[in-house]
This record gives structure tokens, C-alpha cells and sequence, in this order.
């Protein structure tokens, strides 16, 4: 064996000495670049995966988790310029236990655990600063919390309490940052939660008063709080006119399934509501069980001195002295006044009604049902259409203002298509990346050792040339090919002659040779 390669050893040199300088060239970095494609597909196949452990660091808290991890023997990487840090998934959850209970991440904002070390001695000012840092840390916790929001900077304008305030006072206020993670986008009604939210934490303090901002410095909150009440009344209008559709359907659908069967019919139903707001008052009064509640009576007599009634002719019968037929009553005028004041209790209704919330104005309902062997006939039409009326509370009344509209057709439906069969890549045991991943791996290597054993053979063979017989011929004078001494030194020396002469001949000879033993 050892005979053997150092022949083959040999037979590489004299190849690689008739080799040219683009040859070598060549050859050598063809070996370079399969060692180093070797070399990263071992050290792909080896390397762990990698996970997320915690972004958005500071590089503080960046340093002090990488020293404890490092201490714990777990691998990590350090991306996004050191702000995040990532380890292999196995040490995923083992690393977030071990660094909760040493207190990391400290959090960047500090809330209300401010007030957990009383400090004496601390001025009104330094109390007033401290509270809105604490105040801040705390609305921040609270918008971090939604899960588009990477981190959020808080910064309130408290009001002054004065005992009496004025029109000159302002109010409190707030400005808001927010930094959206990447791909993430929020929509309207999260910004106004985080206003509200923000508005519900700080005394005196509006929804018009705070002003929220993207890390691109995109206005996200609403210039006054009319333009947001009208766009969250808007949205609230459509969640219920969009609630109301889908109930009103669901009953409808759940009748016709009952009657005609499942998956034998569509309905579909649009709602349109009135959100007007109605205040009445009407007051209602009884004339005819009105109850005396007082009375009171005013009496006023008078008597004046009148004249007397004439008399006979005469003096002495318009005199009152010596006259007979005078009596002092008839000297005398009176008068009597009443006056009569009565308050009664009327039965009186007052009713005060305030009309608010959603009214349905009119009701379309669009129902398709499935034919059957027979086409149905108008009166059946008619009983589904009855039905679906019914369900959905259609209204057909010229005097209310309302005629709903409900229409049945009889249609063809479709045979529902076969649901699609799994792929034969999802009934394998392992995942398909993984597979992929092994595979490719398996197939560089094997074009790697291809490569290699082509070098190999292209370095350990040259053209193959008519040398003569074999040696074992060329001294066979003996019996049974037996090679005698004498013939041997003879037949030595020429064959190092027809070596010197042609070596290519005598390296093919050569690899015959050890092909044919």
C-alpha cells in the first residue's frame, strides 16, 4: 500500500511539473473555493437559531444583559446597532426567566415606584416635578402596551390649582410621541383611544388639548375635538348600521334553513338607519275633572243717606216733620259688592320625550333560494317572501313613512367544489424548510466530493498511450513467467531508458500496472 502511493505521490509530481502556470492557477483555486464552500455550508448547517430576545434597548440595559447572557454561556447577537439582542431558540425562554429576576430591561420610564423612597426635605417644586415624571412613566406604560407601538415619550403641561381661577388660566396639556414599529400602521380610532386614554389619566386635562405625533413627525391626532367626535360618531354609526345587517340577517337565514334547508338559500339585508336627534314636549290638561282647590269670598255693604220720596201736595207733605206716611229707611241708599275668587286643580299631563340612538328608516332584504325538482309556485314564493318580512320586521305603511322592500327570486346554485386535497408536502413528518435546508446541504456536499474526486482523477491520469507488452512479459524466459536475475537487470535498464525517453508513456504504464494487480 504504502509502495502504492508513493508511486501515485510520483506519478503527481511529474503530472503537476507539465502543468502551466494557468493550469496550477487554476487547479488551486478550484481546491480553495471547495474547501471554503465546505467550510460555510459546516458552519451554516452548525450554526443555531437565532431569536428574538428584547428590542428597543438602551444601550445600557443592552450591555448589562449581554454580560449576564454571556456569564450564562448563551449565545447571542447583538442587531439594529445594538438595540436588540437576539439568542438561539432553545435559550429563548431559559434567558427572558434568568433576566427578569435580576430586574432587566430596566424600564426607561419610571412611574409611580418614584414615591416608594420617600425623600424629606424636598421642595413643593422638586414634589411637582416628581409627580409629572411619575405621571408621564405611568401613560407610557399604558400606550406601549398596544402592539403596533415600539415606544411611546410623554410630556404633560400640568394647570396650576389656584382657589379661584380665571379666564387667563390655562388648561392642562400633553404631546405625545409615538414610534410605530416597522410595517406597522395605526388607524384612527386606536389614535383617539390613546387620546382619551391620555385625558382620562391627567386632571383638567381635554381631549383637545393633546397632540400626538409619529417618529416621522406625522400629525396623527385631530386639530379640534368636534373634528373627532364627528369622525368617532361616524364610525360608531357604521359598527351599528353594520351590527343591525347582520343580525337582521342572521334571523332571516336562520328561518330559511329551518324551512328550506341548509346551504338552499342567501339573504342578504341593508339597513338604513336615522340617528336624527327628537326632543318633544306635549302637555295634556282636563277641563271636565277640574277640583276646587280654594275659594275665597269678598263682601263689601254701603248705606248712603238718601232723599225722601215725594208726598202729597203740599208743604206738609214733602216735609219729614209732622208727615206720617215717612219712615227713616226711606232716607237711606244701599249697596252691596261680592267678590268671588276660586283657584281649581286641572289634571294636566307633561311629557318630555327625547328620541336619541339609531331608528331603522328602511329596511332592503335581497333573498335567493335554490330550485328544486319543480319550480316553486307564486304562492310559495309569496310564503318565503312572508316569512323573511317577518323575520327582518319589514314595514309596508305609506302613513309612517316606511315601505321596507323584501325580494325573493328562485335561482340555480352552484354544487359547492370539493375542498382542495392536501399538499404531499404537508403530510410529512419533518417541515418542508427543513427538508430544503438539509437537502441543499446534502446536495453541495455531494458536488463537492464530485469535484474533488474529478480533480483527483484528472491529476492522477494523463492520456493513455500504447506502451508494449507488460513487464511481467517483458522477462517471461523462464517457466511459469518466472523472471530470471540476469533477464531482470536487462530488462530494468531499458525500461529506465524508455522512461527518460517518454515519461508520459511510462506513467500510463505505470497506472495500468497497479489497475491490472
Amino acid at each position: 500500500m504504502m509502495q502504492v502511493l508513493r508511486v501515485l505521490g510520483k506519478q503527481i509530481k511529474e503530472i503537476w511539473s507539465r502543468f502551466g502556470f494557468n493550469q496550477k492557477a487554476s487547479i488551486i483555486l478550484a481546491l480553495m473555493a471547495c474547501v471554503a464552500l465546505l467550510a460555510v455550508l459546516v458552519y451554516w448547517s452548525t450554526r443555531p437559531d437565532f431569536r428574538l430576545l428584547w428590542s428597543g434597548l438602551t444601550m445600557t440595559d443592552a450591555a448589562a444583559m449581554r454580560e449576564k447572557l454571556e456569564d450564562a454561556k448563551i449565545q447571542l447577537e447583538l442587531r439594529d446597532s445594538g438595540t436588540a439582542i437576539y439568542v438561539s431558540a432553545k435559550d429563548v425562554n431559559r434567558a427572558r426567566l434568568m433576566l427578569a429576576g435580576q430586574g432587566l430591561p430596566k424600564e426607561t420610564s419610571a412611574g409611580l415606584e418614584l414615591f416608594e423612597h420617600p425623600q424629606f426635605g424636598m421642595t413643593d417644586f422638586a414634589q411637582n416635578i416628581t409627580y409629572q415624571r411619575a405621571l408621564q412613566g405611568e401613560i407610557e406604560r399604558n400606550i406601549c402596551v398596544i402592539g403596533e407601538i415600539e415606544s411611546a415619550r410623554v410630556t404633560l403641561t400640568l394647570a396650576k390649582e389656584k382657589l379661584f381661577s380665571t379666564a387667563e388660566d390655562k388648561p392642562s396639556g400633553a404631546s405625545i410621541m409615538l414610534k410605530v414599529k416597522r410595517g406597522a400602521q395605526l388607524d384612527p380610532a386606536q389614535v383617539r383611544s390613546i387620546a382619551h386614554l391620555t385625558a382620562s389619566s391627567v386632571p383638567g386635562l381635554q381631549v383637545s388639548g393633546i397632540t400626538i405625533v409619529d417618529q416621522t413627525g406625522k400629525l396623527l391626532s385631530a386639530a379640534s375635538a368636534a373634528g373627532e367626535d364627528q369622525l368617532a360618531m361616524a364610525g360608531d354609526q357604521l359598527g351599528i348600521q353594520r351590527n343591525v345587517e347582520v343580525q337582521l340577517t342572521k334571523n332571516a337565514q336562520e328561518i330559511l334553513d329551518t324551512f328550506l334547508g341548509k346551504d338552499r338559500s342567501v339573504v342578504k339585508v341593508a339597513a338604513e338607519l336615522d340617528f336624527s336627534r327628537i326632543e318633544k314636549r306635549q302637555e295634556k290638561y282636563d277641563k271636565d275633572g277640574k277640583v276646587i282647590r280654594s275659594e275665597k269670598i269678598q263682601t263689601e255693604s254701603s248705606t248712603k243717606p238718601g232723599q225722601a220720596t215725594s208726598g202729597d201736595g203740599g208743604t206738609r207733605g214733602n216735609t219729614t216733620i209732622g208727615n206720617p206716611n215717612f219712615t227713616p229707611e226711606q232716607s237711606q241708599s244701599k249697596t252691596k259688592k261680592e267678590n268671588v275668587q276660586n283657584e281649581y286643580l286641572v289634571p294636566v299631563g307633561v311629557e318630555n320625550t327625547l328620541q336619541t340612538g339609531a331608528r331603522i328608516a328602511r329596511i332592503s332584504a335581497s333573498v335567493c333560494v335554490a330550485k328544486g325538482a319543480a319550480s316553486r309556485t307564486p304562492t310559495q314564493i309569496q310564503a318565503i317572501q312572508e316569512l323573511v318580512e317577518a323575520a327582518v320586521g319589514a314595514v309596508k305603511d305609506p302613513v309612517r313613512g316606511r315601505r321596507d322592500v323584501v325580494k325573493v327570486e328562485e335561482m340555480e346554485f352552484q354544487a359547492p367544489g370539493a375542498a382542495p386535497a392536501p399538499k404531499w408536502w404537508d403530510k410529512l413528518p419533518v417541515p418542508v424548510d427543513s427538508l430544503v435546508r438539509y437537502g441543499v446541504l446534502a446536495l453541495l456536499l455531494v458536488v463537492v466530493w464530485l469535484a474533488g474526486r474529478r480533480i483527483m482523477s484528472s491529476a492522477a491520469s494523463v492520456q493513455s498511450a500504447e506502451i508494449g507488452v507488460p513487464i511481467q512479459s517483458m522477462g517471461a524466459g523462464g517457466a511459469g513467467g518466472m523472471i530470471q536475475e540476469k533477464e531482470v537487470d536487462v530488462d530494468l535498464y531499458e525500461t529506465l531508458q524508455s522512461v527518460k525517453e517518454d515519461p508520459k508513456k511510462a506513467a500510463a504504464w505505470i497506472t495500468r500496472s497497479l489497475q491490472i494487480s
